[in-house]
């Protein structure tokens, strides 16, 4: 474990070789919505399997119907469903329906609104041309073309691709399940009455809870546990049997009154990383436990201040969990907007700044306090200033989006 607080992409580069997808499982397809997949698919059959009509009309030989006003003898008719094997001669025409297999010998669909029938003879108003409203066989997916990546999201639409595939099931990554903790006397949970003096109704793991269904996972389990490191560590025991991560939100600092580390250690887990240079955000908690049923839980503690959990949940745990869904798409763009006003950063620790972007600009919101969640209410975007950083008013800047 590092004894100093480590920068960000220190911390970052030693949680790395911790952060692997978790294992695949075959899932019935509709079960795979939202999930990612766990492997690359490839095309078995062409799309169309077949050359068959784009529109209800007839068949023809599109040679046959050069001369305005050709009449044409109907000698069959072809629904939609099993190919009926048949053939369009010189001079003949089909009956066909969209959907339905192109008769040998045909290249073309005449649109019935285009035709005049009468008895057993159909005459075309225009000319064809060859593969007019003809979808070919292979137009689209040909065998063996790629079909899904590897750790793309499975859409409504990807799973009626598969599905045009003939595929029932698909091996995807399954959703990691996650628990959120807070730590604390003073906290009172919301709706549980009023206040007594010196408590104070808990918001940060509630946030932390939505937040992370917010990016794409079910929403977390959740639950408390007062300032005692042996009723933490009893509860971190059970949890890390059935959960894949573990999000303690307080309580990961130095104080007396701080359980974290002291219940780690009565599991006999050795933090991997403790620390990192970041306003707001240094008591931030990095560690794993070994299930004895094989596989591990990874176990976050994240400060107790809202504005601290919010910043270091987007920077260090949403890469953790869109790792674990083998998601490789998840990372946002950074956004390249101007100032709107004189921003600095005094401090030796890069500072994190809340903001709106808004009109190509970026405004510092409310107050810049780790404790400050009506600012960070009205935030979209996090700008990051170097210790000892100032930039003036108009100065392009890159903001992450959150």
């Amino acid at each position: 474990m590092n004894s100093k607080p480590l920068p960000l992409g220190e911390a970052i580069a030693l949680m790395l070789p911790h952060l692997k997808p978790l294992a695949s499982e075959e899932k019935p397809l509709l079960d795979c919505l939202g999930l990612r997949s766990a492997e690359d698919c490839f095309a078995q059959w062409p799309q169309p399997p077949f050359d068959n009509a784009m529109m209800d009309g007839f068949a023809v030989r599109s040679a046959d119907t050069q001369q305005p006003g050709a009449d044409l003898l109907v000698v069959a008719r072809q629904p939609a469903g099993r190919a009926r094997n048949l053939k369009c001669g010189p001079g003949e025409a089909v009956r066909i329906f969209t959907g339905a297999p192109m008769p040998e010998g045909a290249d073309a669909v005449v649109m019935q609104e285009d035709c005049e029938l009468t008895g057993a003879r159909v005459r075309c108003l225009v000319s064809a041309t060859a593969g007019e409203f003809v979808r070919r066989q292979g137009s689209e997916v040909c065998i063996g073309q790629r079909l899904v990546h590897r750790g793309q999201r499975l859409t409504a639409a990807r799973i009626g691709l598969l599905a045009s595939q003939g595929c029932s099931h698909h091996r995807v990554i399954p959703q990691a399940k996650v628990l959120v903790v807070s730590t604390g006397d003073e906290l009172r949970a919301p709706g549980a009455g009023p206040l007594l003096p010196g408590e104070i109704y808990e918001s940060a793991a509630t946030m932390l809870r939505a937040q992370i269904a917010g990016w794409g996972l079910p929403m977390p389990e959740g639950g408390h546990c007062g300032d005692h490191p042996r009723a933490l560590a009893e509860w971190l025991g059970q949890c890390c049997n059935h959960c894949d991560v573990v999000v303690i939100c307080g309580g990961v600092s130095v104080g007396e009154h701080d359980p974290v580390k002291p219940a780690l250690q009565q599991l006999g887990i050795e933090p991997i990383l403790w620390r990192i240079q970041l306003k707001p955000g240094k008591p931030f908690l990095f560690a794993k436990q070994q299930r004895p049923q094989g596989g591990s839980t990874l176990i976050f503690g994240l400060p107790g201040n809202p504005v601290s959990a919010f910043v270091t949940a987007e920077l260090l745990l949403r890469p953790t969990l869109m790792s674990m869904q083998g998601n490789t798409d998840w990372n946002p763009e950074r956004q390249t907007v101007v100032l709107a006003e004189e921003l600095s950063n005094p401090g030796d620790r890069p500072h994190y700044l809340r903001g709106k972007v808004e009109g190509g600009m970026f405004y510092a919101v409310g107050l810049q306090q780790s404790h400050a969640l009506f600012g960070l209410s009205q935030c979209n975007a996090l700008l990051a200033l170097a210790p000892g950083q100032s930039l003036a008013q108009g100065h392009p800047v890159e903001v992450l989006p959150c």
